[in-house]
């Protein structure tokens, strides 16, 4: 796992990890209590998938951290897996790029994510 320096002063105040993985990062956090937190991953192409987010029985406060992130790019969330998942979608219906949500909307993740663990 690589743990990574958070850029800006804002960041200090949450510390996640990224985790390397074959097809690009997986954003994840320690838990109190079994697997780590998931707050994503993005691809090597730069798409950021927000479900993991709501796997191992997170589904409400996933929906409310995706809702978050929906909210901050004008998009919406979509149900998986018969709405025990959910993922952040755009406006067009598409899952995410990076820069969708960074640099404008660093913030707005941040928050979401001090909300979610």
């Amino acid at each position: 796992m690589l743990q990574i320096p958070l850029p800006t002063p804002t960041c200090t105040r949450v510390q996640t990890s990224i985790e390397e993985r074959k097809g690009g990062l997986n954003l994840k956090h320690a838990s109190p209590e079994g697997p780590p937190l998931n707050l994503g991953t993005i691809s090597k192409d730069g798409f950021v998938e927000t479900s993991p987010a709501t796997w191992w029985k997170r589904t409400d406060i996933g929906r409310r951290y995706n809702q978050a992130l929906a909210k901050a790019i004008g998009g919406s969330v979509g149900d998986i897996k018969q709405a025990a998942e959910s993922a952040v979608r755009t406006a067009a219906g598409k899952t995410p790029r990076l820069s969708d949500l960074l640099p404008t909307h660093d913030q707005a993740w941040l928050d979401a994510i001090q909300q979610y663990v």
